[in-house]
């Protein structure tokens, strides 16, 4: 899934399946692509309910079934949570497992970092 995420990845896959394709793999059983999804920043937070722009509706529930009322303001997706830290908007961050930096496709962003941090 991550590299979906990444400037040249129409480009990336496509060498991944061609790859796949010279060696054999595809079309035999248990060696063919193997799509691996749920990175906690990408799809498996979805999928359990995790989500920087949840519905009203969705909120509502949280509401009625949890007996408190959760934050209404939408928050940040991976890559405009590194562009508002960047420009100083985050007062908090916090990551639960992950490497946060490494897993983001702004790689500018994280060599910037980095040189920051030495």
């Amino acid at each position: 899934m991550g590299l979906t995420q990444h400037q040249n990845a129409v480009d990336t896959i496509k060498e991944v399946v061609n790859l796949l394709l010279l060696k054999g793999s595809i079309g035999k059983p248990g060696a063919g692509t193997c799509p691996v999804r749920g990175h906690s920043n990408v799809q498996g937070d979805r999928t359990m309910g995790i989500y920087e722009k949840p519905s009203p509706s969705f909120l509502d529930a949280i509401q009625k079934t949890y007996s408190f009322n959760p934050p209404r303001e939408h928050g940040y997706d991976v890559v405009d949570c590194i562009h508002a830290m960047h420009k100083g908007k985050v007062n908090v961050f916090m990551a639960m497992g992950g490497n946060f930096l490494s897993a983001t496709p702004i790689q500018h962003i994280q060599r910037k970092h980095c040189e920051n941090a030495s």
